[in-house]
């Protein structure tokens, strides 16, 4: 059980929080298959395969080396096809029909009027858009 500081749930019982979500929220869900989102180094490791020149690929070995996991995902972006980097993202990330866990909905109780995800999941997005649509 998690020992909330009294201040910070008083801050997001008036809804004055702004969450920031990191990717270990993604990592809860699962497919049908039982599968998670990768984490961002296993991402970053399969995308790099999208990137055709050694400079860039040896420069992204650098970043994952080094953690610097937003430096190696501009690196692969900058250095691949755009078309081949949105259809790597689609089968990642949206193909793969991640289900909501347990965190998800937790955080969707929480009611805090602004939250941010930086990576590339859509699990949580979908599940407020469908609570926002049905009503619950």
């Amino acid at each position: 059980m998690i020992n909330w500081p009294r201040n910070l749930i008083e801050e997001i019982a008036y809804r004055r929080v702004i969450l920031v979500l990191g990717s270990g929220v993604s990592a809860t869900a699962k497919n049908d298959s039982n599968v998670s989102p990768k984490t961002w180094e296993e991402f970053l490791v399969e995308a790099k395969t999208l990137i055709r020149d050694d400079t860039s690929i040896s420069f992204v070995n650098k970043m994952l080396k080094e953690r610097n996991y937003l430096f190696a995902l501009q690196a692969i972006f900058s250095s691949c096809d755009p078309g081949e980097y949105a259809d790597f993202l689609k089968r990642e990330f949206l193909r793969s029909n991640f289900n909501p866990s347990e965190e998800h909905f937790a955080i969707k109780e929480l009611d805090v009027k602004i939250w941010v995800n930086p990576k590339f999941s859509t699990v949580l997005t979908c599940r407020i858009d469908y609570t926002i649509r049905n009503g619950f």
